[in-house]
């Protein structure tokens, strides 16, 4: 029998005995394997960016609702064959720690004021970035989501 794969807004639960910076660092320690087990890529900064020519790049945080409900629909879209020519890379937003760390990821990026950090490359070139809600509408435009969709924020069960 097939085990269920647990949605990435999961990570947003705290988990009983952990403090909620503690449940946050387990949910960032899982984030890779998780991705894995879906339509979409891993990938970490310390790596060379991805060698297709057309990729969209998401940096996500975990503790963020919106993020990890934009992750849940961007791979049904992906798993669904939703521009099957244009692999989507994720990475943990959280593991840069200055703004020439997400400039030298996507250049041009300016200051990230929300996740998620978005960047599509085309041809070989990075043609569109954005973070927070446009970020949000580049990733609804590309995989054909309803925007209204990736804009509501899911929250802990209290």
């Amino acid at each position: 029998m097939e085990q269920a794969v647990t949605p990435f807004r999961a990570f947003i639960e705290s988990v009983p005995g952990l403090s909620p910076g503690e449940s946050q660092e387990r949910a960032r320690g899982l984030l890779p394997g998780r991705v894995a087990q879906s339509s979409l890529r891993w990938w970490s900064p310390d790596q060379a960016l991805p060698d297709s020519l057309s990729f969209l790049l998401v940096g996500v945080a975990v503790w963020s609702g919106y993020d990890m409900n934009l992750l849940d629909h961007l791979d049904r879209a992906v798993a669904g064959g939703a521009r099957p020519d244009t692999p989507v890379y994720v990475f943990d937003a959280d593991s840069c720690a200055s703004a020439e760390e997400f400039e030298r990821i996507i250049p041009g990026m300016g200051f990230v004021h929300h996740t998620p950090v978005v960047g599509y490359w085309e041809d070989g070139r990075l043609v569109e970035k954005a973070c927070g809600f446009h970020g949000r509408q580049i990733v609804a435009r590309l995989f054909g989501i309803d925007e209204q969709l990736l804009h509501q924020r899911i929250t802990a069960a209290s």
